[in-house]
């Protein structure tokens, strides 16, 4: 997500820049939503990227806070990972 803008975060500690479910979760639901088919290569690569990349525990997402970070069991940590895995969710059942 922080490759998606120019992003400092309050904290002054460096992005992640790792790719995480929020991210390719929303670009693969947008990519669709445009009009893309699942068998696109850019929405058929980050489809199974969500599936290799959900959390077997959890059953989440990970995603890391561009505003700071955050210790990944408080609430505020949580967030971006529950809408992460919102988006995950939606893109891998978006129906063509």
């Amino acid at each position: 997500m922080s490759e998606l803008g120019s992003w400092k975060r309050s904290d002054s500690t460096p992005p992640d820049t790792a790719s995480d479910g929020y991210a390719t979760g929303l670009m693969a639901l947008a990519l669709q939503a445009g009009g893309l088919q699942r068998t696109d290569g850019h929405v058929s690569r980050a489809l199974l990227w969500l599936s290799q990349h959900q959390d077997s525990k959890t059953g989440m997402w990970w995603a890391a806070s561009l505003n700071k970070q955050r210790d990944p069991a408080s609430d505020p940590g949580k967030f971006l990972s529950d809408a992460a895995t919102a988006y995950a969710v939606l893109a891998l059942v978006e129906k063509q």
